[in-house]
């Protein structure tokens, strides 16, 4: 049934997209029958998320009274595929090319791994769809219009229409490569072995993932959040950035974004900056000794290794609202597990693959500083 009713959610959310993203003359509005369509779309998508949360109510409610007599959770299903054990869900779980398609949790897991490794992902929003086809995903910037007051007997006001864009949203195979563990090891029952895989995993993706989506072009890869931001600021300098700078860039995202505004640079960068002080002495950058969030301007600092250093023409710091920056992936992590191949070392790989892509859906919500 949530199969069923995701699938739909799915063909509804597209109907939205191909409304929103359909070619008209400037200044054309949607037409009647356009909003009606989209409006019914968008209906239903909110009855379908209503449904599909009563039943993962009852289900959790059910999961959690069958916990009490079975232990063979889907998490447990993976440690007795990793082993080598049998697999009750194998004929559902396999894919062609003799992998396996972990449950809901155990992919939940890695999804959670792999954002304590990337605080690109941490910040980022994210969906997750079905299928990998290509997806419209709409998009919308209202900050220019705004409502006004009207007396009791005014006549019903037409403010300006509500703009819809949209971005597609691709699914590229990220590869893990293999890993390999000794026989020993998964074999011993005291050890996590399942945790060791998804960490080990997790932490390769992550990585690659976090790169593509803060510098990639686009094209072959996500388009990363550096290649689509707007300028904020221009430092003075080639390889220094002054208190000023840095608060400017603050005021250079719109107030709409600026509730939610991170920092978001690598260590080095942090490095330097840190330095900075007041005209009383007192450092800019907040717990920057302690390791706790650090903050500047009373906005949080998320580290991002990807991020460049300061140089000529260097973009190493971005600000604004991150979760602007929408992840798509594709529902199923397939791990495939390698028992022969490493046989005169007493060992065997495993190696994972996940679909993803992401762009930034608002380049005005998130300003870049750019060095001289």
């Amino acid at each position: 049934m949530l199969k069923k009713l995701r699938a739909e959610r799915e063909v509804q959310t597209k109907i939205m997209s191909e409304v929103a993203s359909t070619e008209r003359d400037a200044g054309q509005s949607m037409t009647d029958t356009e909003k009606e369509k989209f409006d019914n779309a968008s209906a239903r998508v909110k009855e379908i998320d209503a449904e599909i949360g009563r039943l993962e109510e009852l289900r959790s409610l059910q999961t959690a009274t069958a916990s009490k007599v079975d232990t063979n959770t889907d998490a447990e299903e993976f440690r007795n595929y990793l082993q080598g054990k049998e697999v009750r869900s194998q004929t559902v779980g396999t894919n062609t090319a003799g992998g396996y398609t972990v449950g809901s949790s155990v992919a939940n897991q890695v999804i959670v791994a792999m954002k304590a490794y990337s605080g690109m992902l941490e910040s980022a929003s994210a969906i997750s769809t079905s299928t990998g086809g290509e997806l419209s995903y709409p998009t919308l910037d209202d900050t220019d219009n705004e409502a006004e007051i009207a007396a009791e007997t005014d006549a019903r006001r037409q403010g300006p229409d509500v703009v819809f864009g949209s971005i597609p949203l691709k699914a590229f195979v990220y590869d893990s490569g293999i890993i390999k563990i000794s026989n020993e090891l998964v074999k011993d029952s005291a050890v996590n072995i399942e945790q060791i895989v998804i960490n080990a995993l997790s932490e390769r993706i992550s990585r690659k993932l976090q790169k593509d989506m803060t510098i990639g072009a686009g094209t072959t890869e996500p388009s990363g959040i550096i290649t689509q931001t707007t300028l904020g600021e221009t430092a003075a300098a080639m390889a220094a950035i002054t208190a000023d700078e840095l608060l400017d860039m603050t005021f250079a995202v719109d107030a709409a974004y600026a509730g939610k505004a991170k920092w978001m640079m690598n260590s080095n960068t942090l490095k330097a900056i840190s330095k900075l002080k007041d005209g009383d002495g007192n450092y800019l950058v907040a717990n920057a000794v302690t390791g706790v969030t650090k903050t500047l301007f009373g906005y949080p600092i998320v580290i991002n290794p990807n991020m460049p250093d300061m140089a000529a023409s260097a973009k190493p710091i971005v600000f604004g609202d991150l979760s602007q920056y929408m992840v798509r992936n594709v529902e199923g992590l397939s791990i495939v597990k390698f028992n022969e191949l490493y046989q005169e070392t007493n060992e065997i790989g495993y190696k994972a693959s996940l679909r993803a892509d992401g762009t930034l859906l608002n380049p005005s919500a998130v300003k870049h500083l750019l060095m001289a």
